[in-house]
């Protein structure tokens, strides 16, 4: 009985402190911390070629029961996503854009957003996108 309330008592532990899990929410792919309760873009859903229309970063997600402050755009999230054909906005929670995170991305050829909470932007983070108005 001691080992198997031990065993118990190990994987409880190990739920509660696991820090991030990844999901999909929409067409987003998500980084969940569970301890901040903050979440980081990773990229798109079925990958680079899954994109089209507008590219909008919500300010925050909902996930089991629980809302999540989107604070950061992965490096290389959306690297080579050219079907996107529009805008993108980024939510006011954003406060990292990663390395190469839109590089290549030739399609948004709309507004571009990016909000003064962004403090810091990576390297080439929008290299060789073009036609933002």
């Amino acid at each position: 009985m001691k080992t198997i309330l031990r065993t118990f008592l190990l994987l409880a532990c190990l739920a509660i402190s696991l820090p991030a899990s990844a999901v999909d929410i929409d067409k987003l792919k998500y980084n969940l911390n569970n301890t901040d309760l903050t979440a980081t873009v990773t990229g798109l859903v079925g990958g680079s070629y899954a994109a089209s229309g507008d590219l909008i970063i919500p300010e925050s997600v909902e996930y089991d029961g629980k809302t999540y402050l989107v604070t950061e755009i992965r490096e290389r999230a959306f690297i080579s996503c050219s079907g996107f054909k529009g805008s993108l906005t980024i939510g006011n929670s954003v406060t990292t854009i990663g390395e190469w995170a839109f590089a290549y991305c030739r399609g948004l050829t709309g507004s571009l957003t990016i909000p003064e909470s962004v403090t810091s932007i990576g390297e080439s983070a929008f290299y060789d996108c073009f036609g933002f108005t």
